[in-house]
């Protein structure tokens, strides 16, 4: 029996829910025609840090009489997790971007049964071969039930691609290629099928976590982490705002821009106030190649610390003569504010003076025009 030379039928790319590519090649001899169809179909969109990935390789016999009998042997089952394009040499070729799991055959199909053990073939371009338990894999007879054989298979979504297989097309694409052989009588027919994915960044969430409260005269800083982020580069910049700048408009009163560990983790700088009041974050990772970037807002409530005014030792109120002894920074300046009412949106008055307290923290303050309803705090200049 000869051998004539192979015939490559047109491929055929859509993007459906589930991209589906196949290939039809036959050998051709004096007598009928030895071929089959192989169909490689994956999701048309991933996630970076998504597992157990669904796709199948399905392997249908196509062969015309008199090749139509016995058994038709398939070898070399192969695939390529990441390519710029589909044919590709191997400089385009994108190994890392997905990791294939497991390979198993599809019940009542020719493979029922089957497992596939997933050997690396070639290290540059990260190919595997799925290599059955118990070999020779075959399809039987044209149009019988052993005609079709299915292999089911999951992966892992690793990393964005390096190539982006479809520049014109929103997001990065890359090709799960696929190979495989078949061979009846000494003629072997060779089919390439290939499938588009669209791999999406991973889409990490964002917490932090600072004190609810402090004395004035202590620190604050912030700490964040990030859920859901897949080897995380890149930094989170920790933005303060305040006293009472509910809004977090304007410039930011301290800046602190750290690179985020391995762990997914970064601390800010710390910040000491020098008044009391209400004082807000905004944390903001840039994310990388393989992350989404991520906001916690000023108006979290995990981003938000209250400084507490100095403590008001001792009062003592005589007509309109009143004497306040202040706990503050020992050796530190103070003044002190009034306002007549509780109203949090009345402006707080400056009286005249600077404070030096003592060695235990304490200094006196004394007013002899005191209103009946005043009210009063020390604060840091």
């Amino acid at each position: 029996m000869t051998k004539s030379a192979l015939h490559l039928f047109p491929r055929i790319l859509t993007k459906l829910p589930l991209v589906f590519t196949a290939f039809s090649l036959f050998a051709s001899s004096a007598f009928g025609a030895v071929s089959m169809n192989m169909a490689l179909t994956v999701p048309n969109q991933a996630t970076v840090g998504a597992s157990g990935q669904t796709g199948s390789l399905s392997f249908t016999r196509t062969s015309t009489a008199p090749n139509t009998f016995g058994n038709l042997t398939l070898s070399g089952i192969k695939l390529t997790p990441g390519s710029g394009s589909s044919p590709a040499p191997p400089s385009i070729r994108d190994p890392g971007v997905f990791s294939y799991v497991t390979a198993v055959g599809r019940a009542g199909t020719a493979f029922g049964g089957l497992t596939f053990t997933i050997s690396l073939s070639d290290p540059t371009t990260g190919e595997v071969e799925l290599i059955p338990s118990a070999p020779p894999t075959l399809l039987g007879p044209p149009g019988s039930a052993a005609a079709t054989g299915i292999i089911d298979f999951t992966f892992n979504v690793v990393k964005i691609p390096f190539f982006d297989a479809q520049p014109g097309t929103a997001g990065l694409q890359t090709y799960h290629l696929a190979r495989a052989f078949g061979t009846k009588d000494s003629i072997t027919v060779n089919v390439r099928p290939s499938s588009s994915v669209t791999v999406l960044r991973a889409q990490p969430s964002l917490s932090t976590s600072t004190p609810g409260t402090i004395q004035l005269g202590g620190s604050i800083s912030n700490a964040a982490t990030l859920s859901g982020a897949v080897n995380p580069t890149g930094t989170i910049t920790f933005t303060l705002f305040g006293p009472d700048n509910n809004t977090c408009s304007g410039a930011p009163i301290f800046t602190s821009v750290k690179p985020v560990n391995a762990g997914g983790t970064a601390t800010s700088g710390a910040y000491t106030p020098s008044s009391g009041g209400t004082y807000r974050w905004r944390v903001v990772y840039s994310g990388d190649a393989n992350n989404i970037s991520a906001t916690r807002d000023c108006g979290d409530p995990s981003n938000t610390v209250r400084v507490l005014f100095l403590v008001i030792v001792s009062i003592q109120k005589a007509a309109n003569n009143v004497t306040i002894v202040f706990q503050g920074l020992a050796g530190q300046p103070h003044q002190v504010q009034y306002r007549n009412t509780l109203n949090p949106f009345e402006t707080w008055t400056t009286l005249p003076g600077i404070f030096v307290a003592d060695g235990t923290g304490r200094f006196t303050f004394n007013e002899t025009t005191a209103l009946p309803s005043r009210f009063y705090r020390g604060v840091v200049p």
